[in-house]
């Protein structure tokens, strides 16, 4: 079944950057949807942590906000102040996404870190091989890199199922 998901987060990853691209951006918040309930079936979400994992969506909507006001990414035809709603479904499903990449990770810290140090500002840059958003520089990268060096590994806390 992780196979089965982990297929699952990429295909739905470029589904929600081709909705972009053709114009559809809401449809990336009917990927996010899926992604919840497919998650929500397989017991990696959980009442418990559902509001945390909605709280870390935000986090990331809200920095992804954040560096486009200042200058750091671009969204084509989308004005400075403005997070596009492909965005909002692309963090939806990351955050829906995190117990499972606990399970995968591990509680390994360190290397939460550094996966996220380097796949993170890598998916951004990815989403500017296909035109929708674009990372301002090196400067960009460096401060997304740190930002997921961060994130990722404080996911992976946050996730963390309760204790009876």
């Amino acid at each position: 079944m992780k196979t089965a998901v982990a297929i699952w987060a990429n295909l739905a990853w470029f589904g929600c950057v081709f909705a972009a691209m053709w114009g559809r951006p809401s449809v990336a918040l009917l990927i996010a949807a899926g992604t919840w309930g497919l998650l929500a079936w397989r017991g990696f979400i959980t009442r418990d942590i559902a509001p945390r994992l909605l709280v870390l969506a935000l986090v990331g909507i809200v920095f992804d906000g954040i560096a486009h006001r200042m200058g750091l990414i671009r969204y084509p035809n989308l004005p400075w102040f403005q997070v596009p709603i492909w965005i909002v479904g692309l963090w939806l499903h990351f955050a829906a996404l995190i117990p499972f990449l606990r399970e995968v990770v591990g509680k390994s810290i360190p290397v939460a870190a550094v996966l996220g140090a380097i796949l993170g500002p890598l998916s951004y840059q990815s989403g500017a091989r296909f035109g929708v958003m674009f990372l301002e520089g090196n400067s960009a990268f460096l401060i997304y890199g740190l930002f997921w060096a961060l994130f990722f590994p404080s996911s992976l806390i946050l996730s963390a199922r309760k204790t009876p």
